[in-house]
């Protein structure tokens, strides 16, 4: 019934494109961020904390897109 009460009002068709979105803002999110991260921290912090911070991001971004 809650799922009636959410998705009723809208098209289908818009509930797809927003969480086909949803997955294409994910990867921009979790690609983009981390590069910026890691040019602006590349002074301060060890390149080995950037480079595993960046591989657990890209492990996370993987999981979350293939959930979904």
């Amino acid at each position: 019934m809650v799922k009636k009460y959410l998705f009723d009002n809208y098209p289908s068709k818009l509930i797809k494109m927003l969480t086909g979105s949803m997955i294409q803002a994910a990867v921009v999110v979790n690609i983009i961020v981390p590069i910026l991260f890691v040019y602006l921290l590349k002074d301060a912090v060890p390149y080995t904390h950037l480079i595993v911070w960046s591989i657990l991001n890209l492990v996370v971004l993987y999981i979350r897109t293939k959930r979904t």
